[in-house]
């Protein structure tokens, strides 16, 4: 064999992953991986193989998948930690507002005018997201739980469910 052809090869294989797919794979990532799964698979580097074309085509399918697997579960990640930072940041606006509009129906001394149940959460999670928000994951408790682990929020006292759980806002 010779390297053209081997080049060919793998050129051909990386251009239809990369039509494929919309995620970006690294060539020399990508070449540098097949050669190694090949030598794992088959016990020999490809070059001295007499059935190296097919298993090439093989194995550079296999390692194709794997890594694009790969990027489209770190993307979902980072998407998820983008989705989870944005709603503790509405959650932190919300409940201000919320304690704001609280202090301005009447006079509350200021220890019960940062605080809050988590019923109040979650009727400030329905005026917040429409339906369809909701059920693809905005919703407010696992912010809480962060934010409150964050030191954002305390939790002041435990109620006899945790609808009564109340919690102050921290001064930040």
């Amino acid at each position: 064999m010779n390297t053209a052809t081997y080049d060919e090869v793998m050129t051909t294989e990386y251009q239809d992953l990369m039509a494929h797919t919309t995620v970006f794979i690294d060539y020399e990532d990508y070449t540098c991986k097949v050669d190694v799964q090949y030598r794992i698979d088959f016990g020999l580097p490809p070059q001295i193989d007499d059935h190296w074309q097919n298993r090439l085509k093989t194995t550079a399918l296999k390692v194709g998948h794997k890594m694009v697997s790969e990027e489209c579960e770190a993307l979902s990640s980072i998407h998820n930690e983008q989705m989870e930072e944005s709603l503790r940041e509405t959650l932190l606006e919300t409940v201000e507002k919320f304690l704001t509009q609280k202090v301005n129906r009447g006079k509350i001394p200021h220890p019960q005018s940062r605080r809050f149940k988590r019923k109040d959460i979650w009727a400030l999670e329905r005026h917040t997201f429409t339906e369809e928000e909701y059920r693809s994951g905005h919703e407010f408790s696992k912010a809480l739980a962060q934010l409150t682990q964050e030191g954002y929020y305390r939790l002041v006292e435990e109620g006899g469910s945790s609808k009564h759980d109340i919690f102050q806002a921290l001064e930040v």
